[in-house]
């Protein structure tokens, strides 16, 4: 984890400055070391670490996407996407959307477009993604308390133009900040963490 670290603090370097406007952009912290925190912490999740953020998106056909296909990791450690095909009457079952209606500037979320300009790291911006935070050892469920609608998808539900996984995941030779992990050496099997990567 600390290599993990080392890496997240050369991809997003403090300056001391706060350029954020937190009134609108949904960041909680509002010192300059706060929002780096934040955006080392998105960092380290889209590409592999551990981290007691929980990933969200803005955009419905992204969450759909993931929610409707399987992956898994080949001999090599790398990640393969497919369609996930479900069946049964049982809703239960069936792939759901998670539904936060969350308020900028008063709840624990972060966009990323007001925190990862200047990172290089092309993943989080092609998910649409943030990080909804809160949770730890003492409140693991902490994120739980914004739910407000599941959207359950029936059998035989499908995208009508889904989205491609290797623009979900660019390779390293598009996404630099991905390109600077694997240079690290966080892609090494041998390792409790390393960077997730399409296979």
């Amino acid at each position: 984890m600390a290599e993990w670290v080392y890496c997240a603090e050369k991809l997003a370097v403090s300056n001391g400055e706060v350029n954020v406007d937190v009134s609108t952009k949904g960041v909680a912290a509002v010192t300059s070391e706060g929002i780096t925190s934040y955006q080392r912490g998105l960092l380290l999740q889209q590409y592999g670490a551990p981290s007691a953020y929980l990933d969200i998106t803005k955009s419905p056909e992204i969450a759909t996407w993931f929610a409707t296909h399987s992956f898994t990791n080949n001999e090599e450690g790398k990640m393969r996407y497919q369609n996930y095909n479900w069946n049964g009457s049982a809703p239960e079952s069936w792939p759901t959307l998670f539904v936060f209606p969350l308020i900028k500037g008063l709840h624990t979320y972060l966009d990323l477009e007001s925190i990862l300009s200047n990172s290089g790291a092309l993943r989080p911006v092609r998910q649409q993604c943030g990080l909804l935070g809160g949770a730890g050892n003492l409140a693991r469920n902490y994120c739980a308390r914004y739910l407000s609608l599941k959207i359950r998808l029936k059998p035989g539900f499908k995208l009508s133009n889904p989205v491609a996984a290797s623009e979900l995941f660019p390779s390293d030779s598009e996404d630099s900040a991905l390109r600077f992990l694997k240079e690290q050496g966080l892609d090494n099997l041998g390792r409790n963490f390393a960077v997730s990567e399409l296979a």
